[in-house]
């Protein structure tokens, strides 16, 4: 968590990003009146640079967005206490719950030069 791409400073600049983008969306868990933990993404655009990073190799129309085709979940997180309860997948769950985007996404992206390979899901809707 020392790295730079996991700073308060680079966590409130993607979520800046992503609150402009259309299909934003965000959901908090709660144990009582206390948070536990947090997802949000936003879907696609046309223009995105959402797949600048892919490192596997896919086909060409994979990677082409309508503005409704994918939704990118951006962070997900939850408390040390909360890990292994279930509560990530309330969570993600919850996120998803009624969205019109017909999928997640697949492969490895590496969103910016200094955060950490990430895993790319598809979950078809």
């Amino acid at each position: 968590m020392s790295e730079d791409f996991h700073s308060v400073e680079r966590f409130d600049e993607r979520l800046g990003w992503n609150t402009e983008v259309p299909g934003f969306a965000a959901v908090v868990g709660y144990v009582d009146d206390t948070p536990i933990g947090y997802a949000y993404g936003c879907t696609l655009q046309e223009a995105t640079r959402w797949w600048n990073g892919i490192q596997t190799r896919v086909p060409a129309d994979a990677t082409e967005e309508t503005g409704s085709r994918t939704f990118a979940l951006s962070e997900l997180m939850v408390v040390k206490k909360a890990r292994g309860t279930g509560i990530a997948r309330h969570i993600h769950d919850e996120l998803l719950r009624d969205r019109p985007e017909e999928r997640e996404w697949f492969g490895d992206v590496l969103p910016f030069s200094d955060a950490p390979l990430y895993d790319a899901l598809i979950l078809r809707r």
